[in-house]
């Protein structure tokens, strides 16, 4: 059996350069687990990423918000 565990607004996400993403759930007081909102699939798209230490050629190049590469097939082998 396999288990979930839902996104939830206390979780800690980062970018692969230790910025945070700062996750806020949408639905309010509708989806919770233990009074902890619930990240669903559109709360995390374009959330903000905050600390981004991603530099390149010596230029702060901050990732600023999470975002889809659809070029990821689902299932892909």
């Amino acid at each position: 059996m396999n288990e979930t565990n839902p996104l939830l607004e206390s979780d800690i996400l980062t970018c692969p350069h230790k910025g945070i993403v700062q996750l806020k759930g949408l639905c309010g007081d509708l989806l919770e687990v233990e009074g902890v909102g619930v990240i669903t699939k559109s709360d995390l798209l374009h959330s903000p990423i905050i600390g981004c230490t991603n530099n390149i050629a010596g230029i702060p190049t901050p990732c600023t918000q999470v975002s889809v590469n659809y070029h990821w097939r689902k299932n892909a082998a």
